[in-house]
């Protein structure tokens, strides 16, 4: 059974800022994965009928459905992570299993992580591992820093892959994805003019349609939703476009056993090419999802995994899609299912659903709910164009 879902966003108070600089991706992930944000006093705790209020003497500025972590109550049941319910300017609420009472006192909260560790690291580069290594044994290695062959002023991006076991933070020996058994350092050292393979780009330039166009300087926005075992990172990768490109790393379960799966834009492209911000999120069945072993178990890491939906190839919440909301219950949500490459399905992804109709009126970050669940709407682009697919993908943040 998976943990608590935490989201975490730009916007949050304290939260990492995710420029045009190199080095930084890792920044955001320990912070969001391991380290948590937002550290404030708390002035009052007050429960009643299972309700606790947090009282600050300032503007908090957590919001419904994060996760926040309380330390110093005389309580042991306080010192622990709760799912925000209700929220006003220097207000939390929260259940708690705990008698009618008012404490004061040296009490604090912040913004809780997923719990996730970073066995190994260097400036820019880390590997993480899940907090609930039953549903996720897997490692991801992120390597943030430009490599020594790639431009300092192209699009910045991180080297994303998964690895089944590491023992140190330059470990690429063993059985990772994705893998090339004819160059099997393919995904991690440059080239020629080519630099990388699957990657997570966060820094284009404005209105590029080329790498080798420099991202503007400025800060951009991020959306980051998990919990024990899987997480997905949607950055908007220039500062005037509505340009989100989601990525993700988790595992499924199938038949028992941990299926890990990498969401990236999986392009072994020349510097100079077109931009592809497209991930198997924003394209399901056309990119690769990269991944181990297929149903049987076989290794199939030099191989192409994908995702479809329970409405087929459809592109999420995309402007194309003509089936119309329902106008009691409004929009129709199916999971992502991992398929492998001999066309089985693995079992579905984790905290994301895929929308038939039309959602691009949504503004991305808006909330929604349907069916008990509570939804944080996120749009995205598949390209820097006018005419490229616009969707929208819903990332589950409560049920309850």
């Amino acid at each position: 059974m998976s943990g608590l879902i935490k989201w975490f966003s730009s916007d949050d108070t304290g939260s990492p800022v995710l420029s045009n600089a190199w080095d930084i991706v890792t920044d955001l992930l320990d912070t969001c994965l391991v380290t948590g944000y937002n550290h404030r006093a708390i002035a009052s705790v007050a429960i009643s009928s299972g309700v606790a209020t947090l009282t600050f003497n300032t503007n908090h500025s957590y919001k419904q459905f994060q996760v926040i972590n309380i330390t110093g109550s005389i309580y042991n049941a306080l010192n622990s992570e709760f799912k925000i319910l209700g929220v006003t300017t220097n207000t939390v609420e929260f259940e708690v299993e705990l008698p009618d009472l008012i404490e004061t006192g040296t009490l604090s909260a912040s913004l809780a992580p997923l719990g996730w560790s970073k066995p190994f690291s260097d400036l820019g580069k880390a590997v993480y591992q899940a907090k609930n290594f039953a549903e996720n044994p897997f490692y991801l290695r992120v390597d943030g820093t430009k490599d020594p062959i790639y431009p300092e002023t192209y699009t910045r991006f991180a080297k994303v892959g998964i690895l089944e076991s590491c023992i140190g933070i330059d470990d690429i020996l063993g059985t990772q994805s994705p893998f090339n058994q004819s160059a099997p350092d393919r995904n991690w050292v440059g080239q020629g003019a080519y630099g990388g393979w699957a990657k997570w780009k966060y820094a284009i330039g404005d209105g590029s349609i080329s790498d080798s166009v420099t991202p503007a300087a400025g800060v951009r926005q991020w959306f980051l939703v998990g919990d024990d075992s899987t997480f997905y990172l949607v950055i908007r990768a220039s500062t005037n476009t509505n340009f989100e490109i989601p990525y993700g790393f988790g595992a499924i379960q199938t038949n028992g056993a941990p299926k890990p799966f990498l969401l990236s834009e999986m392009s072994y492209n020349a510097w100079n090419n077109n931009i592809s911000a497209t991930t198997p999120l924003t394209t399901p069945a056309q990119q690769w999802v990269a991944s181990l072993y297929d149903y049987t178990g076989t290794l199939a890491n030099t191989t192409s995994f994908k995702l479809i939906s329970g409405f087929g190839n459809v592109s999420s919440g995309a402007t194309a899609n003509a089936t119309k909301p329902d106008p009691t219950f409004g929009y129709h949500l199916s999971p992502f299912y991992m398929v492998d490459p001999n066309n089985y399905i693995l079992g579905e992804l984790p905290l994301v659903q895929c929308c038939i109709n039309n959602a691009t009126s949504e503004v991305s970050g808006a909330m929604y709910q349907g069916d008990g669940v509570n939804y944080m709407i996120r749009r995205y682009r598949t390209q820097f164009s006018s005419t490229a697919t616009q969707g929208a993908l819903f990332f589950k943040i409560y049920e309850g």
